[in-house]
């Protein structure tokens, strides 16, 4: 359950997901209580044995912006209410924290990393003082020395990449079995395998991007300024 993070992981891993017999329920670009409303559609009617919530971003990224009133209470307080619904339906629960970001692009004057630091924080405190409630830590391993996703983990600074995908998975698959209680083998997508796809991605990243270049440099020949 989650937001674009959510949305685009298996589209870089189909096999994560139908191999272990997960759903994505990840919508780009919502916040917290956008997800709250449809936790029990999206989560409680398909009755899992577990769910993993993954949000914050984008109230980060607006509240930064000054775009909308998401206030850390309300961040954190959208993730409690959805996973005490998980939990008053027998759903374990697994909160991800929010993943590493230097800065946001709507905002690349103002830092995000320590927001981001204080917002976790209280996410696995949480966790750590509520039955049946795990953590799930991406942001101490992913983060750089600047809080943020290094290059060759992300283009934009805020989304993974197929390798930092590949890096993701072992971590929640670590806190689901430790939520479910098993010793099940799970598949994750193989590092060799997820380094080659990256490397396909690049080439088609950095040919997309020159068209983009070649296109504005044809639109400012025919349309020069006057």
């Amino acid at each position: 359950m989650g937001n674009s993070i959510t949305d685009f992981w298996p589209r870089a891993h189909e096999d994560f997901y139908t191999r272990n017999n997960f759903i994505g329920r990840g919508i780009a670009g919502q916040t917290g209580s956008q997800m709250l409303v449809r936790f029990r559609q999206d989560v409680i009617s398909l009755k899992p044995e577990a769910v993993v919530i993954m949000s914050g971003t984008n109230d980060i990224c607006q509240e930064l912006a000054d775009m909308s009133y998401n206030p850390d209470d309300n961040i954190v307080g959208s993730i409690i209410s959805m996973s005490e619904m998980a939990l008053a339906n027998g759903i374990k629960v697994l909160i991800s924290s929010i993943t590493p970001c230097e800065r946001y692009m709507p905002i690349p004057q103002i830092d995000a990393g320590p927001y981001i630091i204080k917002i976790n924080e209280r996410l696995k405190a949480y966790a750590e003082t509520t039955e049946n409630v795990w953590y799930v830590d991406y942001f101490t391993p992913l983060a750089n020395s600047k809080y943020g996703l290094d290059q060759n983990l992300s283009y934009d600074g805020i989304h993974p990449n197929t390798y930092c995908y590949a890096l993701m998975e072992p971590i929640v698959i670590k806190s689901i079995k430790e939520a479910l209680g098993n010793n099940k083998e799970y598949y994750v997508t193989p590092l060799d395998l997820a380094r080659k796809l990256q490397v396909e991605q690049d080439k088609e990243f950095a040919e997309r991007m020159e068209r983009m270049r070649n296109s504005g440099a044809m639109f400012r020949q025919n349309n020069p300024q006057k």
